[in-house]
């Protein structure tokens, strides 16, 4: 089994929606509605979204390397901060 560095950082195709995974069973996920950004705090204690994380940990699309510089401003807009 391949070992991951966390935290790893992904977005979406689009670009409206960003991940932060911190483990392999907790992400957090910034969620673009309109001009703001809407922070959602996820552990994965069901197999479906344990299998949705290791999904997001392989290199190839829906999911695309985010930069860590990205997730740190969006997540202040989101979080006033």
């Amino acid at each position: 089994m391949e070992k991951h560095v966390f935290p790893a950082y992904r977005q979406l195709n689009g670009g409206r929606h960003y991940y932060r995974i911190t483990t392999e069973d907790r992400f957090d996920e910034l969620q673009r509605v309109g001009d703001r950004w809407v922070l959602h705090e996820v552990h994965a204690a069901m197999y479906p979204e344990r299998v949705r994380i290791q999904e997001m940990l392989l290199p190839m699309p829906p999911f695309e390397p985010l930069d860590e510089a990205d997730w740190a401003a969006a997540h202040a807009r989101a979080t006033g901060g």
